[in-house]
């Protein structure tokens, strides 16, 4: 099914503000720090420090986004950049592929799609990174995907899979392991904004977590996590909270519509459609009301409102106690 020109829209800020957000170094240090395994026991100044940034110390520098496939077709990444990590005295150099992934498409999983950029990512250091049969300059490559909007039963939740070894049966006597240890996924499920306070996990979700204002998420970012220059990230922040509120609002409509038919409640078009107005108006009512609460005034309050839900919304908020 083709998407509208609003869903369109929709996804391009979503990515512009996904890519703003996580290319703020002082930011991406503190979220890569424990889900990147090389990146164990160091500080978070030291991971700063394997982050390709240019001369001036400032921006992330990223490789080629958008790689060739087979078919003469591409893949169009977020974001991938190199890593330079100290390891037994030297630099090793890492791919790295950062995703973020709202809507699941449901004709295949998302991991088949991370396999398929891992995998393009290796095919593609040859002839860039070696030539010939000079294998052994084969970089690993981490694929790391933010799902900003997963099924209930997985929020909250981190996940790494990586190549691993298994002996066959009792033949693997005293041999050395081989090591394959080339491909790295980790999968970060986005749980609600106020989940995890204070904890590594708290941290991406209130990047990307729902119901949370756009000036409450730079705000814990700078003074609960301590991360520099958070107000850099505003616009960013900005071009993201509205577009995962209203993707968190179709999360919600499908899961009640499945939960509706799994207990058996007929669901006409008519029930459906109330049923996206009323998760929609409680969503934004809900992030309004904090927003207000926090010291917003109501110009700026009308401005993240869709128009159509603006009448009531202003007038719950008119008749609420705080």
């Amino acid at each position: 099914m083709g998407e509208t020109d609003g869903t369109e829209s929709n996804r391009n800020r979503l990515d512009s503000g996904f890519k703003k957000v996580m290319s703020n170094r002082y930011l991406l240090a503190r979220v890569l720090q424990p889900l990147v395994s090389e990146f164990e026991g160091m500080t978070e100044e030291q991971v700063r420090a394997c982050l390709p940034v240019d001369e001036d110390n400032s921006d992330l520098v990223q490789l080629n986004t958008e790689l060739p496939t087979p078919d003469d077709s591409s893949i169009r990444m977020d974001m991938h950049v190199e890593l330079t990590v100290p390891v037994n005295g030297e630099s090793i150099k890492i791919d790295l592929n950062i995703e973020g992934q709202s809507r699941l498409d449901p004709r295949y999983g998302f991991e088949q799609r991370a396999v398929y950029y891992a995998a393009t990512l290796i095919h593609a250091q040859k002839p860039v990174h070696f030539s010939n049969d000079d294998y052994g300059k084969l970089r690993k490559v981490y694929s790391i995907w933010f799902i900003l909007t997963p099924r209930r039963d997985q929020r909250n939740s981190i996940f790494s899979t990586r190549l691993a070894n298994s002996p066959i049966g009792p033949y693997n006597a005293s041999a050395r392991e081989p090591d394959f240890d080339y491909l790295q996924f980790v999968t970060v499920n986005i749980g609600g904004g106020d989940d995890y306070p204070g904890t590594d996990l708290g941290l991406i979700n209130t990047l990307f977590g729902k119901n949370v204002p756009p000036g409450e998420r730079v705000r814990r970012i700078g003074e609960v996590y301590n991360i520099r220059e958070a107000y850099e990230l505003s616009e960013g922040v900005n071009e993201l909270s509205r577009t995962l509120e209203e993707d968190f609002i179709l999360a919600q409509k499908e899961e009640a519509l499945e939960e509706a038919l799994e207990s058996g409640i007929h669901v006409t078009r008519e029930n459906a459609e109330t049923m996206v107005k009323d998760a929609k108006i409680e969503s934004y009512f809900y992030v309004a009301r904090k927003m207000f609460a926090s010291g917003s005034v109501l110009d700026d309050i009308v401005k993240y409102i869709p128009e159509e839900f603006r009448e009531e919304i202003l007038a719950r908020l008119n008749g609420s106690s705080f």
